[in-house]
């Protein structure tokens, strides 16, 4: 195994030459408003008022051990909680433990004082009074951050050993094996060749097994791609890229976008048979492409590679501020919803269509006539307060906000309308039909204005996201056509994913320190910030299991990131993991969406990691290989008739069952009618209590809460108690004559 010497810079081979495969991690230290690389203790310990109640990190009636297992959140109980090995105390324990929904907790309801209610802005500005009509307004994130859970993430992340014994597979027979030295990633197991007590080998989840198992295979070309950028010189999009890119050159090189911008500006050819050869590939449960040499992952360092994007050092919300926070700014802005990206981008930019053949120009102010013509148009007046509000006195005479348009336009104004278009069509398209949301008006002030801003952590979750949904719909049982696919519209960033694909590569890394040192995120005295530098610390985010959040409005998606499954594209070893989990939690609510976050970018963890070597032979431990193999059976297409029969069997013993349920609960008004005692107005209501209503609504909440869940294929795991989606089988069984 060859090294760099230590000192030698990483971003240089043996002769000189820079790779072109680096990715460059800037080596500067954090800003002072940056949340990343902080200690945990920085987010719980701010005495500010905040009106929001604390929520605890478990479920009521959470057991002592659970809740310390949790949070001790050593390497065996990381690898129980992202994989579906029993979750056990210690490795002597027999006793299985109700696994948490995160790997830092439970869900838990937001809290009511999370929610705020539509506001109006009203605003002094030179031109005298105005006011914007009520807008629904959300809390950020920041506002929550006394939520934080604590946790103990002090992991040794990587970890050398000599002599293991390694795999390779030929041809998808057995693996074979050697003995090599080996750098891993953990959480995972090191240096067994038998699967750890209670695990069971099983054909993977992938969206082809999840299809062939409802007897379905993948649409040819029945999908529509919104969110695909492909464009050329003669159209609006390019030609107003070009504008943009010439026109604030500075802004964006000095904000650090002028690359990803440019990245954008004609995309990739829209290619069905490709996005679902890929799509095939895709296990939701762990967000990992499986092929037959392993697992890949949309890794950080090799999405940022391909978009250009940066890691930030604040969190992407989509949200519109209140009041009091738009208060801080010096000059809010609003436009009127449902306007579609291409008229946002012609009202900014005059000309884009070729055919005018007029040069490009920017937005121009409005005459008084032009603002009375809109006034009419919407309706709208001025108006008096009657009480003192908001800082203004009774008495004080508002006009509309379109006055405001009278007044020449700022220079970053047009920046900032692009950037928001950018955002939406091409950074991360999600629910706006083509249209522009409010919510992302305020960060693209924001990046206009230098703020850093987490754009690449919450493309690849978006990413995560809109793969999940296509999944999930394809996988949807419908009562008319069981084998056909449904077709949706489902929005993510395709053009990002496509270049990912074929332009992947193992090897894009690089690093602010030296290839082979060995790192500790570790405190800066007196400061509760890591020691580590930008680079460091987002090597470290890039290697450590975490989270991507993508908040908007007052939800969030919750990404998992396991890259110990694909540990190969980051320069280390495989190791074994095992069979992802199916239940861990990805759509829920604020309080969640923090502490995810909150999760990925902690630090001062006194986490161990060492870079990885600049060239050496990467290796699969044995059991890795097992697994691997096993993983990549291919389950059959069950046939139409199969299928056809299984369902109606199951309307069969549904029929059954209710009228047996109807039948009891006949019986049981008619005794207590009887009685004289109480008269029930419905069946429904005078069998409450019985033991097959609580299996009905079981499998009611089972298809609910778990629409997304698969089983998975050849399992050969003994089990003394059913588990949910068994039951929910069960149940449907028509019971058989005593």
């Amino acid at each position: 195994m060859s090294r760099v010497p230590r000192g030698r810079s990483p971003a240089a081979s043996a002769d000189g030459v820079l790779p072109s495969y680096a990715v460059e991690y800037p080596s500067r230290a954090f800003s002072s408003h940056a949340v990343n690389g902080r200690r945990d203790e920085y987010y719980l310990t701010f005495d500010d008022f905040s009106p929001i109640p604390l929520t605890l990190p478990f479920v009521p009636g959470t057991s002592t051990e659970v809740a310390q297992v949790v949070k001790e959140g050593g390497h065996r109980a990381l690898r129980q909680l992202i994989t579906d090995a029993p979750f056990v105390k210690d490795i002597s324990s027999v006793q299985s433990l109700r696994k948490t929904d995160f790997l830092f907790g439970d869900s838990v309801r937001d809290p009511d004082a999370v929610f705020i209610d539509a506001e109006q802005w009203l605003h002094k500005n030179s031109g005298g009074f105005i006011y914007f009509p009520k807008i629904p307004r959300h809390r950020s994130l920041t506002e929550l951050r006394r939520q934080a859970a604590k946790r103990e993430m002090s992991w040794r992340l990587t970890e050398e050993h000599e002599s293991v014994h390694c795999g390779y597979i030929n041809h998808q027979a057995a693996p074979g094996s050697s003995r090599n030295h080996i750098i891993g990633l953990h959480p995972g197991v090191l240096g067994l060749d038998a699967l750890p007590r209670n695990e069971f080998l099983a054909s993977a989840s992938t969206l082809r097994n999840r299809l062939a198992d409802l007897g379905r295979e993948m649409p040819t070309m029945r999908h529509r791609f919104y969110g695909w950028v492909h464009s050329l010189d003669k159209l609006w999009w390019t030609r107003m890229t070009k504008y943009v890119l010439s026109r604030w050159s500075e802004e964006l090189h000095a904000c650090g976008l002028y690359a990803a911008i440019r990245a954008s500006m004609y995309g990739l050819p829209v290619s069905a048979k490709h996005f679902f050869a890929l799509c095939e590939l895709y296990n939701p449960d762990s967000n990992t492409f499986l092929t037959r040499h392993g697992e890949l992952g949309l890794a950080l360092h090799e999405m940022h590679k391909i978009s250009g994007l940066p890691m930030g050092q604040m969190l992407y919300q989509e949200y519109f501020p209140s009041n009091h926070e738009l208060s801080q700014l010096k000059d809010p802005k609003r436009t009127k919803s449902h306007v579609s990206l291409k008229q946002f981008a012609s009202y900014l930019f005059r000309n884009l269509e070729i055919n005018s053949g007029e040069a490009i120009c920017e937005l121009a102010p409005l005459t008084p006539s032009g603002v009375n013509s809109l006034l009419k148009k919407i309706d709208a007046h001025s108006y008096t307060i009657s009480s003192p509000e908001s800082g203004f006195p009774s008495g004080t005479k508002f006009k509309s906000f379109l006055w405001h348009a009278t007044a020449p336009i700022r220079p970053m104004t047009p920046l900032a309308g692009y950037l928001a278009i950018w955002l939406k069509k091409f950074v991360l398209p999600y629910q706006s039909g083509d249209s522009l949301p409010l919510e992302v008006l305020y960060l693209a002030v924001q990046l206009a204005y230098k703020k850093e801003l987490s754009l690449l952590p919450v493309m690849v979750a978006n990413i995560h996201r809109g793969l999940r949904q296509i999944s999930s719909a394809f996988t949807r049982k419908e009562s008319e056509s069981p084998a056909q696919i449904p077709t949706i519209k489902v929005e993510l960033p395709y053009t990002y994913l496509m270049a990912w694909f074929v332009l992947h590569r193992s090897d894009m890394m690089s690093f602010s320190s030296r290839y082979g040192e060995c790192l500790i995120d570790e405190e800066k005295p007196r400061e509760y910030r890591t020691h580590l530098d930008i680079g460091c610390f987002n090597w470290l985010v890039n290697i450590r299991p975490g989270y991507l959040t993508f908040r908007v409005r007052n939800q969030c998606f919750i990404e998992p990131y396991l890259p110990c499954r694909f540990a190969r594209q980051f320069g280390y070893d495989q190791l074994y993991i095992g069979n992802p989990r199916q239940q861990l939690r990805t759509h829920r609510g604020l309080v969640d969406g923090l502490r995810a976050w909150l999760w990925t970018v902690t630090g001062c963890t006194g986490a161990k990691f060492s870079l990885p070597s600049a060239e050496r032979q990467l290796n699969l431990t044995f059991l890795s290989c097992r697994w691997l193999l096993a993983a990549n059976k291919t389950v059959p297409v069950k046939p139409i008739e199969e299928l056809v029969a299984g369902e109606a069997s199951q309307v069969d013993s549904r029929v059954i069952r209710d009228g047996a349920r109807s039948q009891r609960a006949r019986g049981k008004t008619r005794r207590i009618d009887e009685e004289g005692n109480k008269a029930f107005s419905s069946a429904g209501e005078a069998s409450g209590g019985d033991p097959e209503d609580y299996e009905e609504d079981f499998e009611r909440g089972t298809a609910t809460d778990s629409e997304e869940e698969f089983h998975p294929f050849t399992r050969a795991r003994p089990s003394t108690v059913a588990p949910a989606a068994r039951r929910k089988k069960l149940v449907r069984k028509p019971r058989a004559d005593p």
